[in-house]
């Protein structure tokens, strides 16, 4: 069976459009952005079993970091974009205390995209 990232990934033409400000992003586009965030997870240990938590605007940018912690085999799970500072810091305190989870501590950039 495949897994998600590879059905999306295998695309062509647009994948996403954002409605507000008409941006789109195709999904060879979305391959590549996917594939330099799990290359740069893979450089920060981050891996099969491990838990993305994404604080950002759900715009086109959010899915290649997405699929980038899928591709490495990890769940993805989305923090409010208006959350407060606290809240994202109380988030990050959740995910480091359960086992199960990854959390750097870290914010990971990725062409202008946390």
């Amino acid at each position: 069976m495949s897994s998600l990232p590879d059905l999306v990934l295998a695309r062509s033409g647009t994948a996403l459009i954002h409605g507000p400000s008409g941006r789109s992003l195709s999904y060879d586009e979305l391959a590549s952005r996917a594939e330099r965030v799990a290359a740069k997870l893979a450089s920060r240990g981050f891996g099969p079993g491990d838990v993305l938590a994404i604080h950002a605007p759900n715009v086109p940018p959010w899915a290649g970091i997405a699929l980038g912690a899928m591709l490495r085999g990890g769940t993805v799970t989305g923090m409010h974009a208006a959350a407060t500072p606290r809240e994202v810091a109380d988030m990050a305190a959740f995910l480091a205390s359960d086992r199960s989870a990854y959390t750097s501590g870290a914010t990971v950039t990725i062409d202008g995209a946390h």
